[in-house]
């Protein structure tokens, strides 16, 4: 795999989306914009394969073995995978503490900013 075209179809979104069947929608969000990045960070998330069409009945098999060796899946369920999804997971621990810090500084200011003060 190309290494600047993989990194180069890796996106980042600011906005919502499209609501999801349980009606919530994500503010922000990074998605790979390729087909073959996108099978590749999701390839043998699922137990078994569905509608295997290759002439070859092991090719999922051989498919998730080849890039297991590429790299490895990390995660938990549908936040699963071997590129995105492995990157937050690896980095979550340091990430979410500095985002709650810096929201909870955005926070305090405003309330200072907004408090309603006597006239003197």
């Amino acid at each position: 795999m190309n290494y600047a075209y993989a990194k180069s179809k890796v996106a980042y979104s600011a906005g919502q989306n499209k609501s999801n069947d349980k009606g919530f929608k994500a503010a922000f969000y990074v998605f790979n914009n390729s087909r073959s990045g996108a099978i590749f960070e999701t390839a043998g998330r699922i137990g078994r394969p569905r509608g295997n069409r290759s002439l070859n009945p092991n090719a999922p098999v051989q498919f998730n073995a080849a890039a297991e060796m590429l790299s490895s899946m990390k995660g938990q369920g549908k936040q699963r995978g071997r590129v995105i999804y492995r990157a937050w997971d690896e980095t979550k621990d340091v990430i979410i503490p500095k985002v709650v810090n810096a929201i909870d500084t955005v926070a305090k200011k405003f309330i200072k900013d907004t408090e309603i003060r006597r006239a003197a």
